[in-house]
């Protein structure tokens, strides 16, 4: 066996005599005690005082951030698109706590510029959250414009504050699948993302690799 730091190892000496007492080796000397010899090793009767090594991240002990569990919708690839910051940012916060992957646009001519940006580069948006009431580019066109890009691959979900059945038709006649009314609540999104969703199994979201 291997020998117990701060002790010597056992030696041929002290085995049991014909008596049945056992026989202790003489006290080592001051030489003696700088190293304790086994059959597998030289080991250092007193362990060195250990000393800080500066750990190195590894790939191979990336851990998730979360389990599917905890986050459904894990790495869902999702923009959300409105003209008023604060509800970018309040409705961003809400879905990335959910593990949504969450980018912005504040109009629809910056939404649709993402879009063709993001299947370009091979990693397009599933999800859009696509306000009604914008500059420069309405909810309405943006949709008729994002479905020109990747037709039914995205689910469009508009937004308006307007309940009116007439603008709800028209939001879905220009491409969106559903529309909820505003304020949107997370818990209306959740009841809604299993239609156009039924098999998503959460992504793989890692710290450390940056990938999303």
């Amino acid at each position: 066996p291997n020998s117990t730091p701060g002790r010597v190892a056992n030696s041929p000496e002290s085995k049991p005599s014909d008596t049945g007492a056992i026989s202790m080796p003489p006290t080592p000397s001051v030489e003696d005690k700088a190293t304790c010899r086994d059959d597998n090793n030289i080991a250092s009767a007193v362990p060195p005082t250990p000393t800080a090594v500066p750990s190195t991240p590894s790939k191979s002990r990336i851990t998730p951030r979360s389990t599917p569990g905890e986050k459904p919708w894990l790495g869902l690839r999702t923009l959300i698109v409105d003209d008023i910051s604060t509800v970018r940012s309040i409705t961003g916060r809400l879905l990335s706590v959910q593990g949504f992957d969450c980018s912005f646009a504040e109009d629809g001519d910056i939404a649709v510029e993402a879009v063709q940006k993001a299947v370009d580069a091979g990693d397009p948006f599933k999800l859009i959250l696509l306000d009604k009431e914008m500059p420069r580019m309405d909810g309405f066109a943006a949709a008729a414009a994002i479905r020109e890009i990747q037709g039914d691959a995205v689910t469009i979900i508009g937004v308006t504050g307007n309940a009116l059945k007439e603008d709800i038709d028209e939001f879905q006649q220009h491409g969106a699948d559903i529309v909820l009314t505003k304020p949107m609540r997370l818990t209306s999104l959740k009841e809604v993302l299993p239609r156009f969703f039924p098999n998503y199994q959460p992504q793989a979201f890692l710290r450390g690799t940056g990938a999303q």
